[in-house]
């Protein structure tokens, strides 16, 4: 069976950890000081976050003093906390979630039976009687939420979570999003808090750790790589965790019955490495930039793949340094571009480039920039 999973949001069976940074996260929230209780974990799409929030939620829940509670971003966010924190309770917890009065659960979920409070105030008095039954049991909470969005249920919950982390509960909260969602949240002028959170930046993987998981991986199934093209695949991976799922999973499928992994097996799988790069990834990202983002990469693609200065794009562009420092800055913090010396940019995504210029082809005027 193929041991890599492309598959978005899944923990994949061949999983290259960061178990440095999620101990040092756990030890920090074993802390009652750490910046770490709000945590928002943050970086490229398909860079991992989702998987690394799931591993340090694993890790948390084997602390006997600590109950994880996983929710989506919804709009019934703060019900949703409450069913969950039931269904993750031990027995002695759910005995007394079931004597408090007000609700009751089923498999049909939280059923609340207030009748002279509006909804969404009747589930805030209710966490508030959830968080002190897990006091009395010595339960601290953790709560994670993937891929947040700044729409007026996720600002809501966030506000309530500020009010119960002033009280005394003992809540911690880690989130993980896109750069320019974080962003936004934290621009709120009622989230303003969250500016003080920790950051986690998920960076790409070390090379040499890819390298080593191919070479290891591979040679296991009986497949045998030389020096130079296991430095080629690993290389073309650019330390992105979608593309190193991605190129090991089709050269996986392209040598079944094959003992050695050639340059040609590697060649081969290019185009299809290309195309679901670009239609499962890059598209998104382009979407998510603004136009001047976009006018910003067009002229990096049009002047190279490797290091670019700075000063040829904004020749390029027709713009001051000061204009096109706002936009290097910005497509830094969403790591599509990185800076290896001072005045200098280069793509961070393997091939983007490519999908750059073929989008300016396909879908812009080439005369504009």
């Amino acid at each position: 069976m193929n041991p890599f999973n492309p598959s978005f949001g899944r923990i994949p069976e061949l999983f290259l950890d960061r178990k440095p940074q999620i101990q040092y996260i756990c030890q920090e929230l074993n802390n009652r000081n750490s910046p770490y209780h709000t945590s928002l974990i943050y970086g490229v799409r398909g860079c991992g976050k989702t998987v690394f929030m799931t591993d340090l939620g694993n890790e948390m829940s084997k602390e006997k003093d600590w109950l994880v509670s996983t929710i989506p971003v919804t709009e019934h966010m703060i019900s949703d906390l409450i069913s969950v924190i039931y269904m993750r309770s031990p027995l002695s917890i759910r005995k007394a979630l079931d004597h408090m009065e007000g609700i009751s659960f089923s498999a049909f979920g939280l059923q609340v039976k207030y009748k002279d409070a509006k909804e969404h105030m009747s589930y805030q008095t209710l966490l508030y009687e959830v968080l002190n039954i897990l006091k009395k049991k010595n339960k601290k909470l953790l709560i994670l939420v993937d891929e947040v969005t700044n729409i007026p249920a996720m600002r809501e919950f966030a506000s309530l979570y500020q009010l119960l982390v002033r009280d005394g509960y003992e809540i911690s909260l880690i989130m993980t999003g896109l750069p320019h969602q974080v962003s936004e949240l934290q621009k709120n002028p009622v989230l303003t808090f969250l500016l003080r959170s920790a950051r986690i930046e998920i960076d790409p993987i070390d090379l040499n750790t890819i390298r080593y998981s191919y070479e290891t991986t591979f040679l296991k199934a009986g497949k045998q790589l030389d020096p130079q093209t296991l430095l080629q695949m690993t290389k073309m991976t650019k330390g992105y965790a979608y593309a190193f799922q991605l190129l090991g999973y089709l050269i996986w499928n392209q040598t079944e019955g094959i003992s050695v992994i050639t340059d040609d097996v590697i060649s081969s799988v290019i185009p299809r490495y290309q195309l679901e790069l670009f239609r499962n990834s890059y598209t998104k990202i382009f979407e998510d930039l603004s136009e001047k983002d976009r006018e910003f990469l067009f002229a990096m693609a049009q002047l190279g793949n490797d290091f670019i200065k700075m000063q040829d794009i904004n020749k390029k562009l027709h713009k001051s340094s000061g204009y096109t420092s706002v936009y290097r800055r910005r497509l830094l913090d969403a790591q599509i571009v990185r800076s290896r010396s001072y005045g200098t940019l280069t793509f961070n995504l393997p091939y983007f480039r490519e999908y750059i210029i073929q989008t300016k082809e396909l879908f812009y005027d080439a005369s504009v920039y």
